[in-house]
C-alpha cells in the first residue's frame, strides 16, 4: 500500500514478507537456487482474482509461462489442507506461515514488495486517551509477535543477518 492515500495515514507495525510455502518434504525444499521455471512446474494454489496474494503471484510469473493454478481460494483452512497433502505450491505471508505445522518456506525469495501489518487512521485525527493507550500498548507488546522472522530467530537465539534458511524452518517448534 502506500504510505499515504486520500485523508488516511498508514502506519506501518511489522514487515510480513511473501514466501513460497509447499509441505515439509516438498521435492522443491531440497533444492538450492530455486528458479521461477521450477516453482512453475507444479500446481499452485491461489488467491481469488483481485486479492493481494494472486496480484503478487501474477506479477511473480509476468511475462513467463506460468504455474498451472486450478484452486483459486483465500481460505486458509483449505490451502493448508490441499498443501499439506500434495506437491502444491502457495504464496503465504511469513506471519500467517508462522502457525502453520505442516507447511514449510521454499528457499526462494525475497519477494517484493514485502508486505506489512499497519495500523490506519485519518489523517489529522485525535486519539481519545483510551485509543492512545491501546495504540502505545500494541505497538509495545505487539509488534514483536507480528515480526515472526525476527522473534522466531530470537526465541532460537539465531544471530547474524537473515538467509533463507531461516525461512524454511519458521513452522518448526
Amino acid at each position: 500500500r502506500e504510505a499515504n492515500s486520500g485523508d488516511l495515514a498508514h502506519t506501518a507495525l511489522a514487515e510480513a514478507p511473501y514466501v513460497v510455502v509447499g509441505r515439509h518434504g516438498h521435492p522443491l525444499l531440497g533444492k538450492s537456487n530455486i528458479t521461477l521455471d521450477d516453482l512453475a512446474s507444479f500446481d499452485w494454489v491461489v488467491g481469488t482474482p483481485g486479492a493481494i496474494r494472486r496480484i503478487r503471484v501474477d506479477k511473480l510469473f509476468a511475462g513467463r509461462p506460468g504455474p498451472r493454478a486450478r484452486i483459486e481460494t483465500c481460505s486458509l483452512p483449505t490451502i493448508r489442507l490441499l498443501l499439506s497433502q500434495s506437491d502444491r505450491l502457495t504464496m503465504l505471508t511469513s506471519y500467517e506461515l508462522m502457525y502453520e505445522e505442516d507447511l514449510a518456506a521454499l528457499p526462494f525469495g525475497p519477494i517484493e514488495p514485502v508486505p506489512y501489518i499497519g495500523l490506519t487512521t485519518r489523517e489529522n485525527w485525535l486519539p481519545t486517551k483510551l485509543q492512545a493507550d491501546f495504540i502505545d500498548l500494541m505497538q509495545k507488546r505487539i509488534i514483536g509477535s507480528l515480526s515472526p522472522t525476527a522473534e522466531l530467530r530470537r526465541i532460537r537465539g539465531i544471530t547474524g543477518a537473515p538467509s533463507m534458511s531461516d525461512f524454511s524452518t519458521l513452522s518448526s517448534p
